[in-house]
């Protein structure tokens, strides 16, 4: 015979979903013969499936085909069956098969593979809103030599991150490999194949403060002209964003003196959420921001009425607690500076502030709604979880305003710090 060309697909047994169908991609024992066998699928279909099936070993010599018959949701019957060239008998020993079995219609996306000495860029639209706290990564990428690759992140207003560079030696390929600036694993001092969690050797925190929404962008250089090849099969962006309103560190959609009280149990974490005012730190001037700013009140207003007045004093009055005798002194108690003391600190914030007659409200500078937690996820390839690039600029917040001595209380023997709360879209943190 002549020379031919091939075409073929090649596709690593598997099921999930390839470009939001569900596929199942495997190879059989070989137990499909003469006589038609049940082939069961793990993945249960909608509809019958698109059915591609071929032998895949080379047991029986004789010329032979295969053939198929009752096609189902759930499994299809096969057999080999001779053709007559050498003899006339139709029966064939046992054969493995593969087949490729797909559900719905449309175009599917083929991995492209990195091309030597030349970035790739992967553009991910995030259309959800939100400030971001922070954010995790998610790649899985197919390379034969993975200490080739250099890997960037680049947020919609220009700030990039790197990921990675020249990691793994010559070992090979990340396999759902979370990037996560918490973990006290570099991905530096970590072994190819890679699965898990790592910190990235760039910081994922120079995007916070970042708007989620726009174009996010990873960037991928296989850096060396050779015969090792690699691919994206995807890559997924986790975000963690301010709760909507600014503020509203108890998730029940309104700002008020509960919010005060749990900024107050947890003065000193360093979890962001409680760093209302972004300088990577949760202290005093959070308060500062969550009252004034945020909730655009003034400091000695105990009911948050739009006035300091006799009402507040009564109430500093009835609690006061120099010694800090009692375990816990809220907002509502007069202790304006989250210690655990009701004193002459606070006495005096109040007389300092004091607008029996009302004071203006501050208006508040940051109440926009925006997602607590979404992920956002491109998918390449059947067989791979996708991970949005994660677009970052670096953002500087100002520093809080230098403002009247009596709003800037000092602070001590702060409460302990509470459990974090664990927050997600539409979640309050009562019903996790």
């Amino acid at each position: 015979n002549a020379v031919e060309t091939v075409g073929f697909m090649a596709l690593e047994p598997a099921a999930g979903m390839w470009n939001g169908k569900p596929y199942e991609a495997q190879n059989t024992a070989a137990m499909v013969g003469g006589d038609f066998t049940t082939v069961s699928f793990d993945t249960l279909f909608s509809y019958p499936p698109h059915l591609i099936a071929s032998l895949a070993t080379y047991v029986g010599t004789d010329n032979s085909h295969l053939r198929y018959q009752n096609l189902a949701v759930h499994s299809v019957e096969l057999k080999v069956e001779e053709d007559t060239t050498v003899d006339t008998e139709l029966m064939h020993t046992d054969e493995g098969v593969s087949y490729l079995a797909m559900d719905g219609q449309g175009p599917l996306d083929a991995l492209t593979f990195f091309p030597n000495t030349t970035t790739q860029s992967h553009i991910l639209n995030v259309t959800d809103s939100g400030t971001i706290r922070s954010l995790q990564v998610t790649l899985d990428i197919y390379h034969t030599q993975l200490d080739e690759l250099d890997v960037f992140l680049e947020s919609p207003t220009g700030t990039v991150v790197e990921l990675f560079t020249g990691v793994g030696a010559d070992g090979k390929h990340l396999k759902n490999t979370t990037f996560d600036n918490e973990s006290p694993i570099s991905i530096s001092s970590g072994q190819a194949p890679f699965t898990g969690i790592f910190a990235p050797e760039g910081s994922l925190l120079d995007f916070r403060g970042e708007t989620a929404t726009g174009n996010w962008a990873l960037h991928i250089t296989d850096d060396t002209a050779n015969d090792k090849i690699g691919a994206l099969h995807g890559w997924t962006l986790r975000f963690d964003t301010d709760p909507s309103p600014a503020g509203n560190l108890t998730y029940d959609d309104q700002l008020d003196v509960d919010d005060i009280d749990l900024l107050f149990a947890n003065l000193g974490s360093s979890t962001p959420m409680y760093d209302v005012d972004h300088d990577l730190d949760t202290d005093i001037d959070d308060i500062h921001h969550l009252v004034v700013n945020l909730m655009g009140k003034k400091l000695g207003d105990t009911d948050l009425d739009n006035d300091v007045d006799i009402t507040d004093f009564h109430r500093l009055v009835s609690h006061f607690d120099p010694l800090g005798t009692n375990a816990f002194h809220s907002w509502q108690n007069g202790n304006f500076n989250g210690d655990s003391f009701v004193d002459i600190t606070d006495f005096n914030v109040i007389a300092q502030n004091y607008a029996p007659l009302g004071y203006t409200a501050i208006s508040p500078d940051d109440l926009a709604t925006a997602p607590d937690t979404f992920i956002v996820t491109h998918r390449r390839h059947a067989m791979s979880s996708s991970t949005a690039t994660p677009a970052s600029k670096s953002m500087t917040e100002s520093p809080p305003s230098k403002h009247d001595p009596v709003d800037r209380v000092p602070l001590s023997n702060h409460m302990s710090e509470v459990d974090s709360l664990h927050f997600r879209r539409n979640r309050r943190p009562d019903r996790a």
